[in-house]
Formats: structure tokens, sequence, C-alpha cells
């Protein structure tokens, strides 16, 4: 507690340590002697120390405040060394942040950065009060960002109770219209049976008609008994009294169920989704930073390891190859002649490759050597493999024989990197196949999978999004102004939509997170034509392989900003 306020509650009597004089007011503080003064004794005592002119006094009202802290006077000539007490220091050693007399400087500070001492406590003095002024603007800026918290917060909750709302009102809505065009469906039948009842009301009396004039002429012929009677009689059809019956105020309409089978109250999408749309382009920046012509004809596969190497494959001709990449050139590791249909590193390092067979190839990135792995799909042939975030392979098969054969398996499998199974797509809710051929597969953040699924080898086909639990959320096959002419390769950005490249007109097309088109992007903007496939690195550059045209390159390293 400050002395000042000691002083203030009167709890204690404290009296001048130099007469100590009952009830002698106190007035000074000599920081040096550590005493507490009153006037007379500062005046006719104190000062007459030899040392006393240099010594710091203050008045004991001032003892803890801050001005007084700030106003003092620094008084560095008279700093008592604590390892040699009979000398002064004079110098600040900054390396080991002491202050030295020249014997300590002879003895364990030689060569060491030595200061002046008022500059060395000018600096601490600026230091500390720099400090302060951040933490002051630090505090400032928590302060603001408390507040805008607490907007957010309320903002948030205004618009939770809003969308809700709105949601309740549509729900609201369309059980209105369903309720109107149940009522309207009534009523047209209602109307139907009326007009149907009336016919038939208006047919039985005639048939009842019918009937007693037949009966009466009936009789009536009976009752001819002479050949005169016979011969005079007047023959008439009968035919008249039944009237053709036509169906038409008969018909009852049947109900034909509406051809769509689910009803959607709609969507939720956040603001930065709501702005794309009206302005995708506007949010997609591509730039090349690398480029280089292979050896490869086209590139049909990417994997990067930690931006270099890069392995690369043309599964037509048989040829891998690690290369790494510069500004405009090629340097090749490995060659190896081997079909790779889709490759993926794994958390080990090692490179897992589906090759046309059962079981994925294990290669080692160092040696290049061959091994096969712990995964397999018996009976089927791996035609594409990917690593999800959370380390779980996602394997592509269908089963041997022709490719785009209406029977057999088309399947997509999830597997733990111990090789047990975890999940398995095959069929949809109506126990239809869900796939001709997986040749791609990406997936985001959020679980869910994008699947380039091929219906023929000229590439046409589509992209199916499936959800973490196994729905299909969206099948995408391109836009009336871009229809796909050749499927390639599909990856998910760090906002979780995903891209997929037509090598043929050039075209990236870009969907969101549920697969529904968001924009497209034209290669031949930066250079690229015909892109083959598409990877990522861990760094978020965006890597492009294409097909080889004359002396044009092939391999390009982008960076990618967007959605």
């Amino acid at each position: 507690m400050a002395l000042s306020k000691s002083l203030s509650q009167e709890q204690i009597q404290i009296t001048c340590q130099l007469c100590e004089i009952p009830n002698k007011k106190i007035i000074w503080k000599c920081k040096d002697c550590d005493l507490l003064m009153c006037g007379n004794c500062r005046e006719n005592i104190h000062s007459k120390v030899k040392t006393s002119g240099d010594h710091q006094i203050m008045n004991i009202t001032d003892i803890g405040t801050k001005e007084n802290g700030e106003n003092e006077n620094v008084i560095l000539s008279n700093i008592k060394c604590k390892t040699h007490q009979h000398q002064t220091c004079c110098l600040f050693c900054k390396e080991c942040s002491k202050v030295v007399c020249p014997i300590c400087i002879t003895d364990a500070h030689n060569g060491h950065k030595l200061q002046n001492l008022i500059e060395a406590y000018d600096e601490k003095i600026k230091h500390s009060n720099d400090r302060q002024e951040q933490i002051i603007l630090m505090l400032e800026e928590i302060g603001i960002r408390e507040k805008e918290l607490i907007e957010i917060e309320s903002d948030r909750h205004l618009k939770h109770r809003e969308a809700k709302q709105a949601i309740q009102i549509e729900k609201e809505t369309l059980i209105e219209t369903m309720n109107r065009s149940e009522e309207e469906l009534f009523e047209q039948l209602d109307r139907e049976l009326e007009t149907s009842d009336l016919y038939v009301d208006r047919e039985k009396r005639q048939l009842e008609k019918a009937k007693v004039s037949l009966i009466e002429r009936r009789e009536n012929a009976l009752k001819l008994n002479s050949f005169v009677q016979i011969l005079e009689h007047q023959l008439v059809s009968d035919n008249e009294l039944l009237q053709t019956r036509t169906d038409k105020g008969y018909n009852i309409s049947h109900f034909v169920p509406a051809t769509t089978k689910f009803l959607n109250l709609g969507t939720l999408k956040t603001e930065t989704m709501i702005a794309l749309q009206k302005n995708p382009m506007a949010n997609v920046i591509m730039k090349v930073e690398k480029k280089a012509k292979t050896e490869l004809r086209s590139i049909h596969s990417i994997v990067i390891c930690n931006d270099n190497p890069i392995w690369i494959a043309d599964s037509k001709n048989g040829i891998l190859q690690k290369v790494v990449l510069g500004e405009e050139d090629i340097l090749i590791l490995l060659n190896i002649q081997l079909v790779v249909f889709s490759m993926v590193v794994v958390p080990s390092g090692d490179i897992l490759l589906a090759t046309g067979d059962s079981v994925l190839k294990n290669i080692n990135p160092k040696t290049g050597k061959q091994t096969n792995s712990i995964y397999s799909v018996y009976d089927q042939i791996i035609t594409a493999v990917h690593l999800t975030e959370k380390n779980e392979l996602i394997i592509g098969s269908r089963s041997k024989g022709i490719r785009y054969a209406p029977e057999g398996s088309k399947v997509l499998i999830a597997m733990n990197l111990e090789g047990e199974i975890q999940m398995i797509w095959e069929f949809d809710k109506g126990n239809n196949p869900l796939f001709t051929y997986p040749k791609y597969i990406a997936s985001n953040s959020k679980g869910n999978v994008g699947v380039v699924d091929w219906l023929s080898d000229a590439g046409n086909g589509r992209v199916v999004i499936l959800s973490p639990t196994g729905g299909i959320l969206h099948t995408y096959d391109g836009q009336p102004e871009a229809e796909i002419s050749l499927f390639g390769g599909i990856v998910a950005t760090k906002e979780d939509n995903f891209i997929v490249n037509d090598a043929v007109s050039h075209i990236l097309h870009i969907l969101n997170s549920d697969g529904e088109y968001v924009c497209r992007f034209d290669t031949t903007s930066i250079g690229i034509k015909l892109p083959c496939c598409l990877a990522f690195s861990e760094s978020g550059k965006l890597y492009i392989g294409s097909v080889n045209m004359e002396e044009q390159p092939n391999l390009f390293g982008l960076t990618y900003a967007g959605c």
C-alpha cells in the first residue's frame, strides 16, 4: 500500500526518522538514504551530508505516483558496484544486461558490447515507453474487437432468426400451395363425378323408357292372331330406342404424381457464396510461375511431394517420371516404363499407383523400386486412387472386361491406411449403379467426394458429388454454353470448391462444395492449351499437365486464388 494512503487513513503515526519528535509533520523522503524527514531536518541535518547534493528527495505525496516516476531526476553518477563495493559503475554491458565498474570490465566483460549509462538508460526508458504505448494500443484494439464481437454476435443471432423465419415462411407458402393444389384437384374430381352421375341418371331414364316401349311392342306383337292383322301390322325398327353411348360424360381423371420426387425448400448459402455467384470470375486469379516442356506426349496424372519433386505419368504411352520443375526448364530424376492411371503420395512419402491391376503398387520415391501394397480390390481393376485430408484412401474400381458395359460392378471404396474398408459406394437409392467408370477422385475438408465418371473413352461423362454419408449431393455434366468435350482431372480448393478440367475446350469448370456450377476459366488466357490433369501442392500451388504440342510447355506451376 502506498505511504500516502497510509498517512491519509491515520492508522499509525510515523515520526521523522532523523529528529524522532512526535507529531512532527513528515514532508520529505530521501530515496538514497531511505529516510522520512520533516522540513527542519532536511534543511539542517540531511543537507550537511557530503553527497546529499546528488540524492533524490521527493515530497511524500508524490510517492507511488506515475507522474513522479516519469519526472524523477535519474542520478547515474553514483551507482555502487554490487561486486566491487568501493567502485562506482561507469558503463552498461549490453550482452550481460548489467551495470559494470572498471574492475568488472577487466575481469568479466572485456570485449563485450558496452554502452554509456545515460544512453542505456534512455534506450530502456524509450523501449519501456514504446512498450507501454503498444500495450495501450493493443488494449484499445481488444476493446474494439470486443465491441465488434458483440455486434457480430447480435448480427449473427438476428440473421439466424431471419433465416429460420424465411424457411418457415417458405414452408408455409409451399404447404399453402400444396393445399390449394389439393383443393383444386379435389374440386375437379368432384365436378367430373357430378357430371358422370348426371349422365348415368339420364341414361338410366332413357333405358327405363326404352324398356317400357319394348315390352309394350312385344305384347302388341303377341296379340296379332289373324292373317290380316299380321299383314297390315306396320313394322317399326326398335333400334332407335337404344341410343349409342358415348364415354365423354363418364370420364374420371387418373392422378399422375409430379415428376419432381423431392421437394426442396431451398439452400443455405454464405454471403461470400452469394457474392461469388453474382460475379464469380472476379474472384478467380491464376498466374503461371513455372512452365516446362516434358518428354511425355500427354500428362494424365500428377502428384507433388512438398512442391518438388513432381511425379508425372503418361498412361497411354506407359511412362512415369520423377522431375524437378524450374522456372522454364525441367530436370528428370527417374524415368520408369510403367502404365499408371492414377497415383497419390501417402504420409510415409511413398507413392501409391493404380496400374490397371487389382492391387495398388507401392513405389519408393528415392530408388523407384516397386512392390505390391496392402490395398487390394480382389477381382476388380483399380481405376483411380485419392487420399483425403483425414488420410483415408478412396479407391475407384470396375469389373474386368469391357470398360463401359452396363453390367458388372463399378465401386468406390474408402479404406484407412491399415487397409480396412470404411465405406463402399456402389448403388443409389433406386439400386442403380452410381458409376460407369470412376476415372478421377477428389475430396474437400467437408468430407464431400467428387468423382469424374467417364461414360466412354472419348471422355464424355459427368461429375458426381457424394456426401460423407454416401448420398448423391449433385451430378454435373456441363453447362449449355460450355458443354463438356473431354473430362479430365478434378481437385478441391482450400475454399472446399471443386475444379474439373475440359481438355478439348481449354476450360476449367469451378463447382461449389456440393457440385453446383459457379463459373468457368479459360486456360488459354494464361497460355495453357488442352489441360489434361490438375493437382494442388501442400503450399496451395496449382499444377496443370497438358498435351505436348510441338515446342510448347506442357507442365505448369501456378499461383491460384479464388473460389
